[in-house]
């Protein structure tokens, strides 16, 4: 995107949250430590706010202001968004939106 290149995508209108962003993480780790727990645990973290990956992509080409074009490619691919109501309820985790997340990594970015 940043040289306005072609962008491949599949499965353009599926669901995404799978970002997060690093200041979310910290947040996270400041409330567990705060909390003292003295436990293992796996937690899942991603954006709330699902979007279409077609969207992400000509957002990430609007804030860039590239010249990049979407070519969106028939092949069927996996795809899959996350669910982080473990984290939300057990360890309040408060996620940003995806639409967020993208424009904070932009910004930090460009």
């Amino acid at each position: 995107i940043r040289n306005s290149e072609n962008i491949e995508i599949y499965n353009p209108n599926f669901l995404f949250n799978n970002c997060v962003h690093v200041d979310d993480i910290c947040t996270l780790i400041i409330l567990l430590i705060k909390k003292k727990l003295n436990i293992n645990d796996s937690i899942v973290l991603g954006a709330k706010k699902k979007m279409k990956i077609i969207d992400i992509i000509n957002l990430i080409i609007k804030k860039t202001k590239s010249k990049s074009k979407i070519v969106i490619k028939n092949k069927s691919t996996n795809s899959f968004s996350l669910i982080n109501n473990y984290a939300v309820k057990k360890y309040q985790y408060q996620p940003q939106s995806t639409k967020n997340v993208i424009v904070r990594f932009i910004m930090d970015n460009i």
